[in-house]
């Protein structure tokens, strides 16, 4: 028999199976670029934060303790969005979590 007398003889169940498994693969590579992606954007968001907190001088000749024009207002702003940022990561990245482990695990 023939791949295409195969196809043509094959049960429903064998077709819905096969169906079903495309589809199981295509959610399991979302859900995990998902996670990857946001991963990433953690990653980022950490390296804008310690970037930041960095509010020394550009030079080791000043004896400033910060630059000329900081604003601790815009500093304190900045750092908690960077913070609530990387929370709502977190939890974005928590329910990621739970869907794949939900939806894709193994009973």
């Amino acid at each position: 028999m023939n791949k295409l007398q195969k196809k043509l003889t094959s049960g429903n169940e064998a077709i819905v199976n096969e169906r079903a498994n495309i589809i199981i693969d295509d959610i399991q590579s979302e859900i995990e670029t998902v996670i990857t992606n946001l991963e990433k954007k953690k990653r980022d968001v950490v390296k804008r934060k310690l970037n930041h907190a960095d509010i020394g001088p550009d030079n080791s000749t000043s004896l400033r303790v910060v630059d000329e024009n900081f604003d601790a207002s815009d500093w304190v702003k900045t750092l908690m969005s960077l913070e609530k940022e990387l929370v709502m990561i977190e939890i974005e990245l928590n329910i990621a979590g739970k869907l794949k482990k939900e939806w894709l695990d193994e009973e």
